[in-house]
């Protein structure tokens, strides 16, 4: 678990193995990096840091401890992309659990990404970018309505890139929706993309407003693929760019029409000037045994603090339980027996 001092000081604790030659040598390595101050043995764990969040400086030393746990003995430590999916998985926790953090968690996680991208750029084939067609009018009028009835809350699941949003897994009159996505849009996906086997893992209703949140940061989503569904219109200025594509394009689809991208592809959320603007975001992982062409872990990592051992192991492995992507997963299983009465009721609305 992550240890706050004051401020944006964050400490990063991670067990120890209980071979003594690799348990030394990772102790070695974290007291000999560059940027570690403190490095305090904790019967079988260790405590390092502080690392400051926000300072960019702070990011190749916090990188390189994470390599420092999982580096086997008399091998010089190497930032991978399971390292740097770790770190991110820690920060994405910082910013969870410590709200008044979260701006500056933030900053420090797109900098983690932006190295991640620098050091593997995204295949040309996965930097294609879809539309396709998803939800008739009425059925994203209805898709606001349920949302709005229900509330919208910023930050409530995704702490890191905060925005004002509702869990369609979470109201009973949208777990339709997943269902609608499933069949519709995820099959698409995967034949456009090349992918096998792919599930549903988070879907939720986004709102922008000229007088509220009125745009999301630079990021890459914390799936392999995402979408993105205008649900209104009547609104200035929103779209989503893509901005490591060539001229920075903004995708402003039709109402109901799918925008389908991997969701690697750095993007940002261009500001709304007026009006309001709602739309409906999924993300979309391989259920099981993925494989990324980027040789890139996608698996959602267990806390900093396990065994790096047991991180070895758990790589490639499913979300765990708690996990809004595995929910996710779980809640289509659940209301898509359950949906199609209502996607023929709202089909045959006028």
């Amino acid at each position: 678990m992550a240890a706050m001092n004051a401020d944006n000081e964050v400490f990063l604790t991670v067990a120890l193995p209980t071979d003594i030659v690799t348990r030394d040598y990772r102790l070695q390595c974290l007291r000999e990096a560059d940027g570690v101050r403190s490095v305090v043995v904790e019967e079988d764990r260790v405590r390092c840091g502080p690392f400051v969040l926000g300072d960019e400086a702070a990011v190749p030393p916090l990188l390189y401890a994470f390599a420092c746990a999982a580096a086997d003995a008399g091998e010089d430590p190497v930032v991978t992309f399971d390292e740097a999916e770790d770190c991110l998985e820690f920060l994405r926790a910082v910013a969870q659990q410590r709200p008044g953090a979260a701006a500056a968690a933030a900053k420090t996680i797109a900098a983690v990404e932006r190295s991640i991208s620098d050091s593997a750029p995204l295949p040309e084939a996965d930097r294609a970018v879809h539309e396709v067609g998803a939800f008739l009018p009425h059925e994203c009028s209805k898709i606001i309505e349920y949302a709005e009835a229900h509330g919208l809350e910023r930050g409530a699941r995704h702490a890191a890139h905060a925005t004002t949003d509702v869990s369609c897994f979470d109201v009973p009159q949208l777990r339709w929706v997943a269902a609608a996505c499933s069949e519709r849009v995820v099959p698409l996906l995967a034949k456009l993309f090349g992918v096998d086997d792919l599930v549903l893992a988070d879907l939720f209703v986004a709102r922008y407003a000229a007088d509220g949140q009125r745009a999301l940061e630079e990021h890459e989503d914390g799936s392999p693929w995402s979408f993105v569904v205008p649900l209104n219109d009547r609104f200035e200025g929103g779209g989503t760019q893509f901005v490591e594509l060539e001229g920075a394009p903004i995708f402003r689809p039709a109402v109901g029409a799918a925008l389908l991208f991997s969701g690697k592809n750095r993007h940002r959320g261009v500001a709304t000037t007026e009006g309001v603007r709602y739309i409906l975001a999924g993300f979309v992982d391989v259920r099981k045994g993925f494989v990324d062409k980027r040789k890139r872990s996608r698996s959602r990592s267990p806390p900093p603090e396990s065994s790096p051992q047991s991180r070895k192991r758990a790589r490639g492995a499913a979300a765990s339980p708690e996990s809004s992507q595995n929910q996710g997963a779980a809640a289509f299983d659940a209301c898509a027996r359950a949906a199609r009465p209502v996607l023929q009721q709202l089909a045959g609305m006028p």
